[in-house]
């Protein structure tokens, strides 16, 4: 499975046909439960990429799944991930 960030699609009929969808579900737009619900993806800012990968691959463990954007995206506890 190819891990892109979210996207945001709609179909035909009303605003609440709108739907988020994330690597590990889809979810409907609007509400006081979508965020609650929502499966969240961190993106981490990094200025040094070689450096931060070594840093997260060697002291803290993550392996890398793939490299996407000019960044990487690992997997985590439970299917979620972080992109960096």
């Amino acid at each position: 499975m190819s891990c892109f960030p979210p996207l945001l699609t709609a179909r035909w009929g009303t605003s609440s046909d709108l739907r988020y969808t994330s690597p590990i579900g889809t979810y409907p737009i609007g509400g006081p439960t979508v965020l609650k619900d929502a499966a969240l993806v961190p993106y981490i800012p990094v200025s040094d990429v070689a450096r931060a990968r070594r840093f997260y691959e060697q002291k803290v463990g993550l392996k890398p799944k793939e490299e996407y954007a000019g960044g990487v995206i690992y997997e985590c506890g439970k299917g979620s991930w972080v992109f960096m």
